[in-house]
């Protein structure tokens, strides 16, 4: 189960990121300072790449995150971080299968997904540093506050900080997989 989860992991955000950007390559319209990704998954021909990756990305997260949650150690705050993580799998799936044009689904599905991101980093942060390994729990804190931070600023669209927020949670998963192949 854990090399399967860390291929999930390692794999997740590219084919992700690969279908997004495949979308936004699909609508010429589209402008990272005047849209939401989200407007990308109502769109004729970027709907199917962009919500499909929405979808896979989440089936592959949970994967990830269930067997990261057997290969870690286990401590009460450690059991919360995973159940947040798991949450936010669900509502990445949930972004895609809601579109935007699904009201108010789509709105509390996107929501819940950045939201959850940066509280699982804070937990899973804080569970880190409580089992004394300061720098993943730095790190991990650190990949947090960046997704909490970038919501202060006022951006004209939001694609820019949801394609911040996700980068920051890409490269956890990542270095959280690499780390699993090693052990």
């Amino acid at each position: 189960m854990k090399r399967l989860a860390a291929l999930c992991g390692l794999a997740g955000p590219v084919i992700v990121f690969a279908l997004i950007f495949y979308a936004v390559s699909l609508a010429p319209w589209f402008s990272w300072t005047e849209n939401a990704l989200s407007d990308l998954g109502v769109d004729e021909k970027a709907g199917l790449p962009f919500n499909s990756a929405l979808i896979l990305g989440g089936i592959l997260y949970a994967i990830f995150t269930v067997g990261f949650g057997a290969a870690e150690p286990k401590n009460a705050l450690k059991k919360a971080g995973l159940c947040l993580m798991l949450l936010d799998a669900a509502a990445l799936c949930a972004v895609g299968v809601f579109p935007e044009n699904i009201k108010p689904w789509h709105f509390y599905a996107s929501v819940a997904f950045f939201v959850l991101i940066p509280l699982s980093q804070f937990t899973v942060g804080s569970a880190f540093l409580t089992e004394r390994k300061c720098k993943l729990g730095l790190f991990t804190v650190l990949l947090g506050l960046v997704c909490a931070a970038v919501w202060g600023y006022r951006w004209k669209a939001v694609a820019i900080p949801e394609a911040i927020a996700a980068s920051a949670l890409a490269a956890w998963i990542i270095i959280l997989s690499l780390r699993m192949c090693r052990e």
